[in-house]
C-alpha cells in the first residue's frame, strides 16, 4: 500500500498508483507522513499544517488529530525512532520549539530543542538509528543531536548562507547525510558535511537546483525531488 499526502488530505493506493482512494483524513494540508507497518500498513502518522499530527491505527480508515504540547501547529516533517520495542515520534515545526517528540503514539508532545538549536524554522528530520543521532534541517542550516535532543551542534560548514535547507536523507549503506537546498543559484544536493568535513555540492546531471525533498528506497539510491520534477 502506498500513501500520498496532498494539500487536501491523504490518499492511498493498493495497486501501485493505478487508482487512488481518499483516507479518512479528507482535508488539511499534509506536509509529511510516515508508516509503521512491518509488512502490513496499519499505523500511519501524518503532519497536517495548522492542525498537528494525525494518527491512524487502521490503515487510514479513521484518524485522530493530536496537538497537545506542540508549541507550533505549523508541523513540517515526521520520523520514527526505535526505542527498544517502542516508537518515539519526532516532528519538526516552523516556529515554537522547532522540534518535538512523543512517546505515546503522538497523543502528547515534549519540546526537543534543548541547547544549541539556534534555528527554530525547521523543515525536516531524519533519525540515524545506528548512531542514535538526530539530524534536522532548517531555513538557516543543519543541526544534529547525539543525546536525544538535549543538546545540538551546528553542522552547516560549507553550505551557502541564507538558503533554506529543505530536507535531509541518510545514505542507507553508510549513514552519510545528504541535504537538499532550494535556490536557483546555490541550491541542489550537498554531501560530505556533517561531523568532520564541510559540505560540497553534489549536482552533476541535476538540471534543477530548487530541490524540495530527498528520499531513498532503503538500500539503492537517494533521489531528489526538485521544483520541476523528480530525478
Amino acid at each position: 500500500i502506498l500513501y500520498a499526502g496532498t494539500a487536501d488530505g491523504a490518499y492511498k493506493t493498493s495497486n501501485s498508483g493505478a487508482s487512488w482512494t481518499p483516507t479518512a483524513l479528507a482535508a488539511g494540508d499534509v506536509t509529511d507522513l510516515v508508516t509503521d507497518n512491518e509488512g502490513v500498513a496499519k499505523r500511519i502518522w501524518v503532519t497536517v499544517s495548522g492542525q498537528g499530527v494525525a494518527y491512524s491505527s487502521d490503515g487510514g480508515t479513521s484518524f485522530q488529530v493530536f496537538s497537545a504540547g506542540l508549541a507550533s501547529l505549523e508541523v513540517t516533517s515526521i520520523d520514527l525512532e526505535d526505542i527498544g520495542v517502542a516508537k518515539r515520534i519526532w516532528v519538526t515545526m516552523a516556529g515554537g520549539d522547532g522540534i518535538a517528540y512523543s512517546d505515546d503514539l503522538g497523543q502528547t508532545w515534549s519540546g526537543g530543542a534543548g541547547n544549541g538549536l539556534t534555528d527554530r524554522q525547521l523543515n525536516d528530520v531524519a533519525i540515524d538509528g545506528t548512531a542514535k543521532r538526530i539530524w534536522v534541517t532548517g531555513d538557516n542550516g543543519v543541526f544534529s543531536s547525539d543525546d536525544a535532543g538535549l543538546s545540538w551542534a551546528d553542522r552547516s560548514v560549507g553550505l551557502p548562507g541564507r538558503v533554506s535547507v529543505t530536507s535531509v536523507a541518510l545514505e542507507p549503506h553508510t549513514g552519510e547525510p545528504l541535504v537538499s537546498l532550494f535556490s536557483g543559484e546555490d541550491g541542489g544536493v550537498y554531501r560530505g558535511g556533517g561531523l568532520r568535513a564541510a559540505w560540497a555540492p553534489f549536482n552533476d546531471g541535476l538540471g534543477e537546483l530548487r530541490v524540495r525533498r530527498l528520499t531513498h528506497d532503503g538500500g539503492r539510491e537517494v533521489t531528489p525531488g526538485s521544483f520541476e520534477t523528480t530525478f
